[in-house]
């Protein structure tokens, strides 16, 4: 925590740098990936805010060259750059915007574990600002042969904040795509909380492969999650609520019954979590055609829920 405040700090107030050493690309993007128009829009911006709160760039800049000791002092499994950036407010929107997609560092020395961190938590911040300019960019990570499993999980997760209907049928149509880690878009997608995403991901997970199906099981989760629900950002579609909720509770009570070992378990977990009024009824209806093996394990499942601290 010590280390954590002091790179905030001198993220934050160092005014004097050494020179940014860019590329003509940005940490993710390269100059083609983006339309033209959208592409000298973005610049202009970035231009006109340099001049107008250089200071944002700085402190960019300084966590960059931070990066190596910041992830070399992390606790847990990612170093926490995306609370470094979100701590630098709405301000850091276009330098973050520029490093991913613009002009960003090259990797040099860094880690993959300190690369993939810096990457995955600039994206993260930018998600968390839930600004229309990062639509395009984000669509273009996605669109990206980008193979990092937790930059694409992250760039889907800040599409998915956006909750619109066109970023719905995006992520829709991004997920039925092969391209590499396939799985994190699956994974991202729960924080898009609308209906049409819920019933998408419910329909792969009776066909999907062993590896992506934590990765839906997660995602069934999230997007149901009934304390997100009462969260200010997901109220915005507040409308979609009772549906999503039983879409995805639904879902993972037939996950629950299908699936065995840590995949059953993490299934009775996310039904846990979207506490759906309806689940001890679906429970009971499951029950009386099931076999006496299941009907017992579905009994346990209803006590659990009735226990459940997640009980409103």
């Amino acid at each position: 925590m010590k280390f954590l405040n002091t790179a905030i700090l001198l993220a934050l107030l160092c005014t004097t740098s050494a020179a940014f050493a860019d590329t003509p690309r940005g940490m993710l993007l390269s100059p083609d990936a983006l339309e033209s128009a959208t592409r000298s829009t973005l610049e202009t911006d970035i231009a006109a805010h340099r001049t107008a709160a250089p200071a944002a760039f700085v402190a960019i800049e300084n966590v960059v060259r931070e990066a190596a000791a910041i992830d070399a002092e992390k606790r847990g499994q990612v170093a926490p750059f995306a609370r470094i950036f979100q701590g630098m407010g709405p301000g850091a929107l276009l330098p973050l915007l520029e490093i991913v997609a613009v002009r960003g560092p090259a990797r040099g020395t860094l880690t993959e574990s300190a690369w993939s961190g810096l990457r995955a938590g600039a994206i993260q911040a930018i998600g968390k600002l839930r600004n229309p300019r990062a639509i395009p960019i984000m669509t273009a990570v996605l669109a990206s042969d980008e193979s990092d499993f937790l930059v694409r999980r992250e760039a889907a997760r800040a599409l998915g904040r956006m909750g619109t209907e066109a970023i719905a049928n995006t992520l829709i149509a991004e997920s039925a795509l092969s391209r590499p880690h396939h799985a994190a878009v699956l994974d991202g997608m729960g924080w898009c909380r609308r209906a049409e995403v819920a019933v998408a991901l419910s329909q792969r997970v009776p066909a999907a492969e062993a590896h992506t199906l934590p990765h839906l099981l997660t995602a069934l989760t999230d997007i149901g999650n009934g304390w997100a629900w009462r969260t200010s950002e997901v109220r915005e579609n507040a409308d979609h609520e009772m549906t999503v909720r039983a879409t995805a509770g639904k879902a993972l009570l037939a996950a629950f019954m299908e699936l065995n070992g840590p995949l059953r378990v993490e299934a009775r977990k996310g039904l846990l979590v979207v506490d759906h009024p309806d689940t001890l009824a679906w429970i009971a209806t499951a029950q009386s055609t099931s076999s006496p093996e299941m009907g017992a394990l579905l009994g346990q499942l209803a006590d659990r829920v009735k226990r459940s601290p997640f009980r409103r």
